[in-house]
């Protein structure tokens, strides 16, 4: 790489031709200036005139062969409608058609086999019976012959021709299709097919291809052509329609390159030659002296234009060679770590703004030894400032070639996305946050009902130990009644510290702990959390799980946060029905056997359902069809699944209701 503050330096000015001798530089420039200028006239209206004339010849000629194509074709449509109405009259149809038939055949006009249908569309003879030709290629194999040009032929009652359709030997056809009536009544079809060579081979003829290589040619690809040579004058072409059959079809003919004469062409190279040296020979100094200029001027202005550019840039620029030796930087880049292009260009590496953490991947990846497709894919890595602050950005490096395409170096584009990682980190923690609200309101809601849950265990205890007070004061407790009775004591002070320690885990704010977790054992705990809910509203929560369910990787806390948010939803959603269709579902199955390997959650409610104009909006924020609430439940849990990598939907339930399913790869490896 030049150096930035390198300067170009100025050509020198062109030395003044004397004036006495300018009528002895003019005069012969002008006069070889006539000559090429007539000779070059001369020949390009020779040429020209010789093109016009070998182009209406071949006008002529292509429309000569298509008249002689549509009289065969046309022709041939008057005896088979002929061959029709002797069918559709003859007692004995079948020995008519065979003799018809092969007079058709047999007169070299491009037909292959002529098929008799009945109204019925089952073929009723054919000639030739069979035929290696007629065993169609590609789309077209069920469609010999064609049924929707054979439909078209019917309702239109006159002959209609079919689309070309290619078949094996590289050759194409198409059909004509010829209705049959029988006083006034459809009965049958006669199907006659034309052969793309056959036409090319029977009906051009042998002078014609001499001069011209004649194609049919459908949709830009050639169907036949019929040529004796191959090499072709590209600029003399002519085509038209070929109609019958239409369906886009072109009737090409290209002419063939004419040799010219050589003594012709030497004698005019010659001159041609003599001329142009001659006028070299006068102005090659002037020439080069203004191709000089020029070109120093012009790169003058491209390097200006560049270094605007590159300074212009937000995002930075750094050149190094194979060493790992800077060679340039732009003034972005210079902001971007806080030092001068002085400091770190043509210094030894590392370069000082290398984040010590980072280095030895940096070195690796920005060394000659990466390939291209390594660098120019990118890849995040983190700068040291010079006030010692990280900036955090993204590479992207391409291989610098010098004119030979020889690889000298590698230039890499720096964008720094410091901010951007600074508002990922925010809107992270607002989503914790925001979780962990959520779990709060769902706790607020259910406090009713948890201490409904606690007063029972409670209860218990106080009625356990006033018993075993009111014994050991009458004296007649015996051990074995007291043993009993602490059990039962301890027992039902398991059950509450149970209730409190599982209500301190959903509602206690900490980091996502991803580990192995029971499917089953997550949904009868979320389900617990509702018992006093459900005996308050007359609910019958039924949970089925699948035998041998599959453990899946999560965060437990925040999986039966979910569950906990679509069983409060589902019990809320009945609360205007009838008590006796008041049944919750929770279903849970896998699908570890097959490739997907899924594992799949339903929660079914019989409620009132949602309404079809809230379906699209059910899991946007702060949505809800509640007076209460505000309306980021279902969003937040569908962020917990996805970040499972699973997905979170609803279906309307059969007979009214709503079922919300998630599913969770079983197998997923989720970060630590």
């Amino acid at each position: 790489m030049p150096d930035t503050k390198q300067t170009m330096r100025s050509s020198l000015p062109l030395a003044a031709i004397p004036a006495a001798s300018g009528w002895m530089w003019w005069l012969p420039r002008t006069a070889l200036a006539i000559f090429l200028i007539s000779l070059t006239a001369l020949l390009w209206i020779s040429w020209r005139t010789d093109m016009e004339d070998q182009r209406t010849t071949l006008i002529s000629d292509m429309l000569w062969l298509e008249q002689e194509i549509r009289f065969h074709l046309t022709r041939n449509e008057e005896r088979i409608q002929q061959l029709a109405i002797d069918l559709a009259n003859s007692n004995k149809a079948l020995r008519t058609f065979t003799p018809s038939a092969s007079s058709l055949l047999s007169n070299q006009s491009g037909l292959s086999q002529i098929l008799w249908l009945d109204a019925s569309g089952t073929l009723r003879a054919a000639l030739p019976t069979s035929t290696t030709d007629a065993v169609a290629v590609g789309e077209a194999t069920p469609a010999i012959p064609m049924t929707e040009t054979l439909r078209l032929a019917r309702a239109l009652l006159k002959p209609t021709y079919s689309p070309t359709y290619a078949i094996v030997h590289g050759d194409a056809q198409f059909e004509v299709h010829v209705p049959q009536f029988s006083s006034g009544h459809y009965g049958g079809m006669i199907v006659a097919t034309y052969s793309i060579r056959r036409i090319l081979d029977e009906l051009v003829p042998w002078w014609l291809a001499e001069r011209y290589r004649i194609s049919i040619v459908d949709d830009g690809g050639v169907l036949g052509k019929k040529s004796l040579v191959t090499a072709v004058n590209s600029q003399m072409s002519y085509q038209i329609a070929f109609d019958p059959p239409g369906h886009g079809l072109i009737l090409r003919a290209e002419a063939y390159e004419l040799k010219t004469s050589f003594a012709r062409n030497l004698l005019i190279l010659t001159a041609v030659v003599l001329a142009v040296t001659m006028l070299w020979s006068l102005w090659a100094l002037r020439r080069h002296m203004q191709w000089r200029l020029v070109a120093e001027q012009a790169l003058r202005k491209e390097y200006a234009f560049r270094t605007a550019m590159e300074d212009s840039l937000a995002t930075g620029l750094l050149a190094r060679d194979l060493d790992g030796r800077i060679m340039y930087v732009n003034p972005a880049f210079c902001r971007m770590i806080g030092y001068g292009a002085e400091e770190i260009v043509s210094q030894e590496s590392p370069p000082p703004f290398w984040d010590s953490a980072a280095k030895a991947g940096n070195l690796y990846r920005m060394n000659g030894q990466n390939d291209r497709t390594t660098s120019s894919s990118g890849f995040e890595t983190q700068l040291r400032h010079r006030d010692g602050r990280a900036v955090h950005c993204m590479l992207h490096a391409a291989p610098l070639v010098d004119g030979d395409g020889k690889q000298f170096g590698w230039l890499s584009s720096v964008l720094d996305i410091t901010e951007n990682k600074r508002i990922e980190e925010i809107a992270r923690q607002q989503e914790e946050q925001l979780q962990f609200t959520a779990r709060l309101v769902a706790m607020g809601e259910m406090a009713s009902s948890l201490a409904h849950e606690l007063n029972q265990p409670l209860a218990a205890i106080s009625s356990y130990s006033t018993g075993c007070l009111n014994r050991i004061e009458q004296a007649g407790l015996q051990q074995a009644d007291l043993v009993e009775a602490l059990k039962k004591i301890g027992s039902q002070a398991q059950r509450a510290g149970a209730v409190i320690r599982r209500i301190y885990e959903f509602v206690r704010r900490s980091e996502p702990r991803h580990a192995s977790c029971n499917m089953e054992e997550i949904i009868k705990d979320a389900a617990g959390l509702f018992d006093g809910e459900v005996r308050k509203n007359n609910v019958e929560i039924r949970i089925e799980v699948a035998e041998a369910l599959p453990q899946i990787q999560g965060d437990r806390v925040l999986l039966e946060q979910v569950l906990v948010n679509l069983i409060k939803n589902g019990i809320e959603a009945m609360r205007a029905t009838g008590t006796d269709d008041r049944v919750l579902e929770i279903i849970a199955s896998s699908s570890a056997e097959t490739s997907d390997q899924q594992l799949c959650v339903a929660v079914c409610d019989c409620g009132s359902g949602i309404a079809e104009r809230d379906l699209d909006k059910i899991f946007m924020p702060f949505f809800t069809t509640k007076s209460e609430g505000m309306g980021m439940g279902l969003n937040i849990c569908r962020s917990i699944i996805e970040s499972h990598y699973g997905r979170l939907w609803h279906e309307p339930k059969p007979g009214g209701g709503s079922i919300f399913k998630l599913t969770i790869p079983i197998r997923s490896k989720l970060p630590a």
